[in-house]
């Protein structure tokens, strides 16, 4: 529909779970940059975005679509509002991206984006579905990430691979 769906189901055990996962990497996350581990604090970030991936496959909210809408816009419910918050995770590393979940949400960041994954820190993990209104408006998304080649992938590695894991 081109709006962030309202949850009109019950979180089931699989969203709690997300979600509780997701404040647990979070909480890691925040430790590991607070102590200036970037590496560590982007692979955290990274573990949240596989999350998201196995959550969105585990749910399949496009095959639910079909059978059960309430459903379904529950699943993008959690998963839009996951995305907006990896996209603060990601800043520091891949700004472009997050700027592209901005676009693609029809955000406009503001002060309170600076500051938004420090303000959530100690906080009840479902705190993290109040980050998108049910009901506003988004865009049509478009590819994120653009397709890279074996070669690139391997030259990429030599290049940042570093001394350290």
């Amino acid at each position: 529909e081109g709006k962030i769906p309202e949850r009109k189901t019950e979180l089931l055990d699989v969203d709690n779970k997300f979600i509780a996962d997701v404040f647990e990497i979070f909480e890691e996350y925040c430790v590991t940059m607070e102590e200036v581990h970037l590496r560590e604090g982007l692979a955290k970030a990274m573990k949240i975005s596989k999350a998201c991936n196995e959550y969105m496959t585990s749910t399949e909210p496009f095959k639910v679509y079909k059978t059960d809408l309430d459903r379904a816009g529950t699943i993008l419910n959690v998963l839009l509002n996951a995305l907006r918050f990896l996209s603060g995770m990601l800043e520091p590393f891949i700004p472009s991206f997050s700027a592209k979940i901005y676009e693609t949400l029809n955000l406009v960041r503001t002060e309170q984006d600076e500051t938004l994954i420090g303000d959530l820190r100690g906080k009840p993990a479902d705190i993290l579905l109040t980050l998108l209104k049910p009901g506003h408006e988004i865009k049509v998304p478009n590819p994120i990430f653009k397709q890279i080649s074996e070669e690139q992938c391997e030259e990429w590695r030599k290049k940042f691979a570093g001394n350290s894991g």
